[in-house]
């Protein structure tokens, strides 16, 4: 449950969020049913094991592009908006 646990970190202030009922309900009853759809039942602590795998691919997925790309400049230069002629490949200032 490291990321329910890491959400609690950040959210230490506030202990009506729904990860904070999670945790909660985990450690009172995890064996106890928490989601029911049809045919299928998870308790409190699949539940829980299900969110964490949701967060840790959310959390891999939206990682920022200056940590998984280096930053590199251009190899043509921007033109500024006083630039006599043209760059090519640039739209013009205006």
């Amino acid at each position: 449950m490291s990321a329910l646990r890491a959400t609690s970190a950040m959210n230490s202030d506030d202990q009506n969020t729904i990860g904070a009922l999670l945790r909660r309900s985990v450690a009172r009853c995890p064996a106890d049913n928490a989601l029911a759809f049809g045919e299928r039942n998870w308790t409190y602590s699949q539940l829980a094991d299900g969110v964490n795998r949701v967060t840790a691919r959310l959390r891999q997925a939206c990682r920022p592009v200056r940590e998984l790309l280096p930053m590199q400049r251009p190899a043509t230069p921007m033109p500024s908006c006083s630039s006599p002629a043209p760059v090519p490949g640039w739209s013009t200032c205006r």
